[in-house]
């Protein structure tokens, strides 16, 4: 199993339009977190009412210039990524957002690009990009044991995709992946249409789902 850096960068409102950035790092292996930033207080502007004007494909690059503004910042990820090449690993980028800053969850964080060479990120086999939510309770929470968890895994392979120019998916061989990887988890499968999805879901509470398919961006125009 591959090893994994974790690059946690949290956004926090510091004034209207501005966030403080806090960046921690840890290698596979070791038992503490590194700073990155050189102890500077980043910050960053984003302005979502600009952002949001932008085509899907102009936006991801939108996204990416106000993120990386900061040399600080640019600098900062470069280290992580350089980290986790250096020991032969992954990097795990988390990004969670404060709860100071909930209207940054409106941000199409998916389309973000690479600073390094402007490639998409989120779909760098070399980086997995997830998203956190912050919370104000302070009531403890306890995880449950990985024999307890439950997981639907979906597939979704539509007869149609040649007439979208879009790969088959092999069901099989992604079903047999996800069980892999979850092997001490209850894995369930259901069809890949969302009506299925949705009613395998309100059958059965799953604490995984874990869903492959195509995708497609597209712009939502506000009315009014």
């Amino acid at each position: 199993m591959r090893d994994y850096a974790d690059l946690e960068l949290g956004l926090h409102q510091y004034e209207a339009g501005s966030y403080a950035v806090e960046l921690r790092f840890s290698l596979p292996g070791s038992d503490t977190d590194t700073r990155l930033g050189q102890g500077q207080q980043i910050r960053i502007n984003l302005d979502l009412q600009t952002l949001a004007e932008f085509l899907p494909d102009e936006y991801g690059q939108a996204l990416t210039d106000a993120l990386f503004t900061s040399p600080e910042l640019k600098s900062a990820f470069i280290q992580a990524v350089t980290g986790a090449q250096a020991q032969d690993a992954a990097l795990r980028l988390r990004l969670m957002i404060g709860a100071s800053a909930p209207e940054l969850h409106a941000l199409r964080w998916e389309l973000l690009r690479n600073p390094q060479d402007n490639t998409p990120l989120t779909t760098n086999q070399n980086i997995v990009f997830s998203r956190y939510l912050a919370s104000m309770d302070w009531r403890p929470v306890r995880l449950k044991s990985k024999g307890s968890l439950k997981a639907l895994a979906v597939v979704a392979n539509p007869t149609d995709l040649a007439s979208y120019k879009l790969a088959a998916i092999d069901s099989n061989a992604e079903h047999a992946l996800a069980r892999k990887g979850m092997q001490d988890i209850a894995v369930s499968q259901c069809q890949g249409t969302l009506n299925a999805i949705v009613a395998s879901l309100q059958a059965q509470p799953v604490d995984v789902l874990y869903l492959v398919c195509h995708g497609s961006v597209c712009k939502i125009q506000n009315s009014g």
